[in-house]
């Protein structure tokens, strides 16, 4: 998968950041967290779309015409819910049975696009825990998450919980 980011859990929020900005894949840090625990699955929250914020529609660099479909999940293992998720994402950039997956199933995003040798180009990240304090929300990302071949696929506003520095082991 992606060796240096994976090789062992981070035990604190700094080793935590930067893995997230060190490697392609949001899910991938997660599962590694998750451990033997089952898979990372995408919970989907019933509310009603959020508009794109200007900052990344910008980013995204969306024609005209095209349009945007708004996923809302909270990213858990084993009962334990590791993160929540805002993600933008352009159904036309995606091959028609990733765009139904995504509709319809619980597979994270990162895990859907990942035969797209996805990257991550970090926006801003607002860090929340000083020295021993970790607070239950330690940390917000935006991102945008592009194909390998450099097209920006989705935005994302991710807010990582406390229980992702430990796991659910």
């Amino acid at each position: 998968m992606f060796a240096t980011a994976l090789a062992l859990a981070a035990a604190t929020p700094e080793q935590f950041l930067a893995d997230l900005l060190a490697t392609p894949s949001a899910t991938a840090i997660l599962q590694r967290q998750c451990g033997t625990r089952g898979p990372i699955t995408a919970v989907k929250q019933a509310v009603r779309p959020h508009e794109l914020p200007k900052r990344l529609a910008r980013a995204l660099r969306l024609g005209p015409s095209e349009a945007v479909t708004y996923r809302r999940v909270r990213l858990a293992c084993g009962g334990v819910t590791f993160s929540e998720a805002e993600n933008w994402f352009v159904p036309a950039r995606l091959p028609p049975e990733m765009a139904a997956q995504l509709a319809s199933g619980d597979t994270p995003f990162g895990r859907v696009v990942q035969p797209l040798k996805p990257s991550r180009q970090t926006l801003s990240a607002a860090t929340r825990w000083h020295r021993a304090h970790v607070p239950e929300r330690f940390l917000s990302i935006e991102a945008i998450v592009s194909s390998g071949a450099g097209t920006p696929l989705s935005a994302v506003i991710e807010t990582y919980r406390r229980d992702a520095l430990s796991g659910s082991k």
